[in-house]
């Protein structure tokens, strides 16, 4: 059995040793013999051993990789790697290097590494490449909300418990799908609520807005912090949305408030910002993502509770912990206009990203033009933009009988169509699994799957479908155009 020496950069990173924990296995499939060595790496010294070795480390802070790369042994022949990229390449002395642009360039190096092993049954004998993702952000949203409403509770109100959402207290669950993630190299997973902090902080100053018992309250905090930990571990960005302004109904009914408020109170916004800043001390590296529409007169108030109570909330959270830099606030421009709140909440905050919502509501092209172009530019002038494709199937559904203007929309999104080169960051590549509009089954959208029809159809069917379409909604437009594939 062939043995392979293993090495990770001093004071590896978590991600660094789950790109090595893939490597091992991998290399144990195929037979060989892998050991993690202490050995000195240096240049000097690394041709000692003469079996092979395979190295991993983070180029920005790795000394050993930055003098392979200063004494030309380590050369970058399809360019350096950006962010999150990485570069495999075979060196003299049976060397193989796995140089990353951070420790998540890192990661997914050795998790590519690690593919072409299994792929091939043995280890390269001669690479020299890498990649850098095209997307910022990266990832699916999953909802802890249901499909109906919890009277007297309003819309989107639901209290984390193990009877509302069992799988989310599902640990080898929630491992499978974190691996499955880190594998399409996701770097960012969305969990959408109403009101999450009633469920995952208590605030001394209002022990009546916790809305779960003590146990649950317990239980709650567990997971998530360990959700969070194996999310980090393998180069993932969770991060948590809610809508404003909502309350904890306990809360609510003590001070006789309505659940959803249209404007900021004292009382509300001293709440909201105090769990905030719990939420940013109790979980540290979890991301914060917020709607200012909907309940919010955004348009009035919108700058004001952006400003005021979640900017200030999350600096006050920060100040207790001591970081050397501001984690990003993500920011949707869906029922509200987005430019004058960024204006006035950049030199408050510099790192704030904005995201738009594209689904049947406001969709119908995949060429953007007029005023959602001007939107986007101004917006990726001051803040980072992204661009969501929400639940994709209202578009493929509700506005044709065929996915060619999701996919169209796909692409152009992820290449930032009508926005400036350079200047946009376009990126949130969902996992939401759409239906296919002619029969109904479900397929990865995006070069996940390809999408399948059960059977091709005929121009006459698709202009059938269409002319179907302003008479009869999407779950009608399905059924009806089904029905004319099976009879064709």
């Amino acid at each position: 059995m062939q043995r392979v020496y293993l090495g990770v950069q001093p004071h590896a990173s978590s991600r660094l040793l789950h790109g090595l924990a893939l490597l091992e296995q991998e290399l144990e499939y195929a037979g060989y013999r892998s050991e993690r060595t202490d050995l000195a790496w240096s240049l000097e010294t690394y041709r000692e051993r003469p079996e092979v070795k395979i190295y991993i480390g983070n180029r920005e802070d790795c000394t050993f990789l930055r003098t392979l790369e200063e004494r030309e042994v380590l050369i970058y022949h399809s360019g350096t790697p950006g962010k999150e990229g990485f570069y495999l390449a075979s060196l003299p002395g049976n060397l193989i290097v796995v140089s990353g642009a951070g420790d998540t360039g890192a990661l997914y190096g050795a998790q590519e590494l690690a593919r072409l092993i299994r792929k091939a049954g043995r280890i390269p004998e001669l690479i020299a490449w890498g990649e850098t993702p095209e997307f910022m952000l990266r990832g699916p949203v999953l909802g802890l909300q249901k499909t109906t409403v919890e009277p007297p509770r309003r819309t989107y109100e639901y209290p984390i418990t193990p009877d509302r959402f069992p799988w989310f207290y599902d640990k080898p669950m929630w491992l499978e799908y974190l691996d499955m993630l880190c594998a399409q190299r996701s770097n960012v997973v969305y969990i959408w609520t109403g009101h999450p902090f009633a469920s995952l902080v208590k605030l001394r100053e209002y022990p009546e807005a916790l809305e779960v018992t003590e146990e649950q309250y317990r239980q709650n905090v567990e997971t998530f912090r360990w959700l969070a930990s194996e999310a980090d571990k393998r180069g993932i960005w969770v991060v948590l949305n809610f809508y404003n302004i909502h309350i904890p109904l306990p809360f609510a009914e003590k001070h006789g408030l309505e659940l959803h408020q249209p404007k900021p109170m004292p009382i509300t916004a001293d709440y909201t910002r105090k769990s905030i800043a719990e939420f940013v001390r109790s979980f540290p590296n979890v991301g914060i993502m917020l709607c200012l529409g909907e309940a919010l007169h955004g348009s009035l108030y919108g700058a004001e509770w952006f400003t005021e109570t979640i900017i200030a909330g999350v600096k006050e959270g920060l100040a207790d912990l001591n970081v050397k830099e501001y984690p990003p606030i993500i920011l949707r421009a869906h029922a509200v206009k987005a430019e004058p709140i960024i204006e006035k909440a950049l030199p408050l905050y510099p790192i704030l990203y904005t995201e738009a919502k594209y689904n049947g509501e406001s969709l119908t092209t995949w060429t953007p033009r007029g005023g959602w172009v001007k939107t986007h530019n101004n917006l990726s002038t001051g803040s980072r933009r992204t661009a969501c494709t929400f639940i994709r199937c209202s578009i493929g559904i509700g506005r044709t009988a065929q996915t060619r203007l999701s996919r169209a929309s796909s692409r152009r999104t992820a290449t930032g169509s009508g926005m400036p080169p350079g200047r946009a960051t376009p990126g949130i590549r969902t996992a939401i699994r759409r239906p296919n509009a002619i029969t109904g089954r479900r397929s990865w959208p995006n070069g996940l799957v390809r999408a399948r029809r059960e059977r091709p159809c005929s121009r006459r069917m698709k202009r059938s479908a269409n002319a179907l379409r302003g008479s009869c909604g999407g779950s009608a437009l399905r059924k009806a155009t089904a029905r004319r594939c099976r009879s064709a």
